[in-house]
């Protein structure tokens, strides 16, 4: 096979002695120049602007590029107009220097922010409507939890075919709008229950074609090798949205006026301001036709949309790394949603704490999330992103186990090493000390989580082809909600059942385990069943060598 040439600016595999990158048209010919001044990442020849931080380099390239329809690059960045976060100036080095990933970031806050509060602030509502009849409102209140989770599992693989076969961008803002209009729509047509209920499905639906389009632009507004760094940010904006939502912008509205329509009424702000925040990311990489042998996504919208699933599904089947690290992330978001559903009940039998205290009794996992997305970027660059993954699914699990057998596990630590005295003494000895041995187990539970949140979509992005993330991603989030329906309702009602919940945490645990291992176990019989059905490579001599095949893709 002849030898292949990366492109510099997009990352491409084009054949050996090819003029111009079959992706985004650059003269492969053309010679490298120095370094950025500004951010130390080289520039190709001709370049105007850094790929990295925006830095104005040179004038116009001598040469045009043979087609970079769609490609755009972000305006310089002016010493006069430093980014800056709040007060503080964001160093040229950091991805948040550069405009679109910025606006990329900014946006998903916004976003998750207002979905968040929305789906809180109507269970408070709920609550509150029907807190003289405690059996109407266990029902209703899980209903609240449905009419966000089956529209998830119904419509995210229709979502994910749409998003491939329309501009990222586009995308985004019509779906921030459409929420933002619904918002508005409920103002007018009364808070019902009945609307409340017809607010969350339909605001979920539209979400499932904003989630994956968020997934499948990431790639396209950073250089292949911050992809890491990329995916920490963006878990670090779905959690920062999940916390603004759900802890202070809904308890604090709905405390304040004691009604909906003021929340209502700042979330629709919110999704119009993370719609003008769509409009000002730019594609560093332009969208493009898809490669040969990915034919489905050159359809017009929703034709043949089983078979475009199908496609995705065989091509993740046939990539036994990609298959496996969407395997574990599914798990290990089902074991979150389950310990997140147990904790308050935990927190009362097994701590002896108030239900209303979880928050707190679980406020380590946070530390140990955004440790997790500080440390995964500088570990994927030392170690396999597959191990990553693996690892942080085990720590889970471990954890999980550890939860579980709190009384031993407490009585254990009481009796060797240094915890012995902080578990005997002052106020981690609180109930024996297993209020502080949930505490420390807190933490690695939320770095485990994000370990694995990070290092599987990069790996998916690095070795999914663009035209297929869209896809990808939809059906990871489909699964993910599709399959935590069951647990959450065999679990809930084993731990109803037990009256205990922490021999719930112990099968939670390995049940997800056996599921790994029974994955992990069959996915080569699959990949080896599915690979017939791939086409053959393209003849890396035709003109382009982006045929589809397992190995990893290098432009990200």
């Amino acid at each position: 096979m002849a030898p292949l040439m990366l492109c510099p600016t997009c990352g491409e595999e084009n054949r050996a002695g090819a003029r111009f990158c079959s992706r985004c048209g650059y003269n492969l010919a053309a010679p490298p120049v120095a370094r950025c001044p500004r951010c130390g990442e080289e520039a190709p020849a001709g370049a105007r602007y850094c790929n990295s931080c925006g830095m104005r380099l040179a004038q116009a390239p001598a040469h045009r590029p043979a087609d970079v329809t769609g490609a755009r690059v972000d305006p310089p960045v002016t010493a006069a107009a430093e980014p800056r976060l709040l007060w503080w100036r964001i160093p040229a080095s950091s991805l948040l220097y550069v405009p679109s990933f910025r606006a990329l970031i900014s946006m998903r806050v916004a976003a998750e922010t207002a979905v968040n509060a929305l789906t809180f602030g109507m269970l408070i509502q709920v609550a509150r409507r029907y807190a003289e009849e405690p059996r109407a409102v266990g029902i209703l209140s899980a209903l609240v939890t449905v009419a966000t989770v089956a529209p998830a599992a119904l419509l995210g693989p229709v979502g994910g075919v749409v998003v491939d076969r329309a501009p990222k961008r586009l995308m985004l803002v019509v779906a921030n709008l459409l929420r933002a209009l619904l918002c508005v729509a409920f103002l007018v047509l009364g808070t019902s229950t009945a609307a409340i209920y017809a607010l969350l499905v339909a605001i979920t639906a539209v979400t499932q074609f904003a989630t994956p389009a968020e997934a499948a632009v990431v790639p396209r507004v950073v250089p292949p090798e911050r992809l890491t760094a990329a995916n920490s940010y963006s878990n670090l904006a779905e959690s920062a949205g999940a916390l603004l939502g759900t802890a202070i912008l809904a308890p604090v509205m709905v405390k304040l006026f004691r009604e909906l329509e003021p929340l209502i009424l700042v979330c629709a702000v919110l999704l119009g301001y993370a719609a003008l925040r769509a409009v000002a990311i730019h594609l560093m990489v332009p969208e493009q036709p898809a490669p040969p042998g990915i034919d489905s996504s050159r359809k017009p919208w929703l034709a043949g949309t089983r078979e475009s699933l199908v496609e995705a599904w065989r091509w993740l089947a046939a990539d036994r790394s990609a298959f496996i690290s969407m395997l574990l992330l599914v798990l290990a978001s089902t074991a979150n949603l389950v310990m997140v559903t147990l904790a308050p009940r935990f927190t009362k039998q097994a701590l002896g704490v108030e239900p209303e205290f979880a928050v707190f009794v679980f406020g380590p996992a946070v530390v140990g999330v955004l440790t997790g997305l500080a440390a995964t970027p500088w570990l994927a660059r030392r170690v396999n992103k597959r191990l990553l993954v693996t690892g942080g699914f085990l720590l889970m699990v471990a954890v999980l186990l550890l939860l579980g057998a709190i009384d031993p596990v407490t009585a254990v630590l009481k009796r060797v090493g240094p915890l012995s005295w902080l578990l005997s003494n002052g106020p981690l000895s609180f109930r024996d000390g297993r209020l502080g041995t949930a505490l420390l187990l807190a933490a690695p539970l939320g770095f485990g989580l994000s370990m694995v949140q990070v290092a599987a979509h990069t790996l998916l992005h690095e070795r999914v082809p663009f035209a297929l993330q869209g896809r990808v991603f939809a059906l990871q989030g489909a699964v993910k909600n599709a399959t935590a329906i069951v647990p959450l309702l065999l679990l809930g009602g084993l731990a109803s059942l037990l009256g205990d919940v922490r021999p719930v945490l112990i099968v939670t645990a390995l049940l997800v385990l056996s599921l790994a291992l029974y994955g992990a176990a069959h996915s080569a019989q699959w990949s080896g069943a599915r690979a017939a059905h791939r086409p053959p490579a393209e003849d890396p001599t035709a003109g382009s060598s982006a045929a589809p095949g397992p190995a990893p893709r290098q432009g990200g």
